[in-house]
């Protein structure tokens, strides 16, 4: 009992550090509502983008990864597909990281 305590501790931890902005208003279903992400490097971003799906996605993977430039702001799209074949788009705010190594 007790290491399973401290493995949901420490899962809880690592997705609290994670420097993606969601909860309300940022849902990632658009741009308007995307989840910000605020990374110093690329490397960095998209591996946050990666573990938010880990915790908040774990039973759908990631079947195409897309950039898109609107309103002067960098967007990576997620599409995601669940084991029974259905996808959803997730969008990603990278305007903090995008280009920066």
């Amino acid at each position: 009992m007790r290491r399973r305590l401290v493995g949901i501790a420490l899962v809880w931890s690592i997705e609290r550090t994670l420097p993606v902005t969601d909860g309300p208003g940022h849902d990632g279903r658009s741009t308007a509502t995307a989840l910000v992400v605020e990374a110093d490097s690329e490397v960095q971003g998209v591996n946050a983008e990666y573990m938010w799906l880990v915790f908040h996605q774990p039973d759908k993977n990631v079947v195409l990864q897309s950039l898109l430039f609107e309103g002067g702001r960098a967007y990576d799209i997620l599409e995601v597909a669940g084991r029974d074949g259905t996808t959803e788009k997730i969008f990603f705010d990278i305007t903090a990281f995008y280009g920066k190594w």
